[in-house]
């Protein structure tokens, strides 16, 4: 059981038909009742969530009526709207940009402070490049961990930032030679592409789309691809076309 958001797109309103009954249309070959193994969801709402499960409100439309706004969250409970965020809306209300320089801003910061320990000591190699961790469990997961952490640059870097070597175990999701890089414009080039996405995008033309369609299970980068492909996507729509948020459960 899991709970994940969609970034729903639809086409142009063509008929007086409410969103509900839109959203029904496009949401409801991935019920999960239909089809048990290929099905996506065995509820779904309109989010009613909060900080980047929110789509930005461009400055000057906050108090446009096409705007999406559910009253409620995703608790059930009475909601205090933020007139800078929302549930969706056409893509002319969004602010997609906005979001994106925030993170560029941010994680900027965070690439410097990388590359200020990283550029004195020799290139460090990504965990995955030490051993193939996916296949690694137990003895043989830690030994690669601390032989991933003996780097000079690794080193280095626990060491300012106060890391007892002997309690750290590194893994892919938390290796900053993964993370960060070297290449500070394709680092800042990716987490621009992530503050759009979300779990999963379904598209105009009806397709069902995640970071399982950029690669295999161990392959972390699939996500990378997948967020520069809703990035692209979001930005190839119509100024009139929606974009919703939308919280389902599996």
């Amino acid at each position: 059981m899991s709970n994940e958001t969609v970034l729903v797109c639809l086409p142009a309103a063509e008929s007086a038909s409410p969103l509900a009954d839109r959203l029904h249309a496009v949401m409801h070959p991935y019920d999960a009742e239909l089809d048990p193994v290929a099905g996506k969801w065995d509820r779904w709402a309109v989010c009613g969530g909060f900080g980047r499960f929110l789509l930005p409100v461009k400055e000057g439309c906050e108090d446009d009526p096409r705007l999406v706004r559910s009253p409620v969250d995703m608790m059930g409970r009475a909601r205090v709207p933020d007139p800078t965020r929302s549930d969706g809306g056409p893509m002319e209300l969004m602010d997609f940009a906005r979001d994106k320089r925030q993170s560029i801003e941010k994680n900027s910061r965070r690439w410097d402070a990388w590359y200020e320990i990283a550029s004195q000591h020799p290139r460090a190699r990504r965990l995955a490049d030490v051993a193939a961790t996916s296949h690694l469990v137990g003895d043989a997961f830690a030994a690669a961990s601390l032989a991933f952490g003996r780097q000079p640059a690794i080193q280095a870097l626990m060491q300012r930032d106060g890391i007892d070597e002997s309690e750290m175990l590194w893994n892919d999701f938390n290796d900053p030679v993964r993370i960060y890089g070297y290449d500070r414009a394709e680092f800042l080039k990716r987490v621009a592409a992530k503050a759009v996405s979300l779990s999963a995008l379904l598209q105009v033309d009806g397709r069902w789309i995640s970071g399982e369609d950029f690669g295999a299970e161990h392959d972390l980068a699939r996500w990378d691809r997948y967020d520069r492909h809703v990035d692209d996507y979001i930005g190839s729509l119509e100024p009139t076309d929606l974009v919703i948020s939308v919280r389902i459960h599996s």
